[in-house]
């Protein structure tokens, strides 16, 4: 499900249900792991992140920065034509939920594209948590967070992702 509004090639506003919040989850995790500018990964922090996170913008500007280290591209300034990251969530598990908060987790493909490396495609579980405020889903802070959510990853729609918990999305 798409939000109801598109602001700044982002869709925001998600209904207050289950179904809203992956939705949310989505298309958040989407647009903050596939990004190398950190700017537009600020720019996902101030639309997205909860008002009690006032560092969401910096937070995740870190993230874009620390994925090109990785990968051996320039810390700041543009990234060699060819250079890529695309984070595609294609299964989900609803961790937790309440009135006003659900954590997400989504199994995700994550492509890496780079001149000297080729394109790599791994699998990862990326955690969400999501408090409704200001009549929208909006995520909230968990960088203290720490749990090792690797003994879920599994290739999606394997009898092991189906054991794991992974659920498919449906429209």
């Amino acid at each position: 499900m798409r939000g109801a509004n598109l602001v700044n090639g982002m869709y925001v506003g998600y209904p207050h249900t289950a179904v809203g919040a992956v939705s949310a989850a989505v298309e958040f995790w989407t647009q903050i792991g596939s990004t190398l500018d950190p700017d537009r990964a600020a720019a996902v922090g101030r639309l997205t992140a909860d008002p009690a996170w006032t560092t969401a913008p910096a937070d995740l500007a870190k993230g874009p920065i620390a994925t090109r280290k990785a990968l051996g591209l320039p810390a700041s300034g543009q990234v060699p034509s060819g250079s890529s990251v695309v984070l595609s969530p294609v299964q989900y598990q609803v961790r937790s939920q309440g009135t006003d908060e659900d954590s997400v987790l989504l199994l995700c493909d994550y492509t890496t594209s780079t001149p000297d490396a080729g394109t790599q495609t791994r699998i990862g579980v990326f955690p969400i948590t999501l408090h409704w405020a200001a009549a929208d889903w909006k995520v909230t802070d968990t960088t203290a967070d720490t749990t090792d959510y690797s003994s879920l990853s599994a290739t999606p729609g394997s009898a092991q992702a189906t054991a794991n918990g992974w659920q498919d999305f449906t429209r």
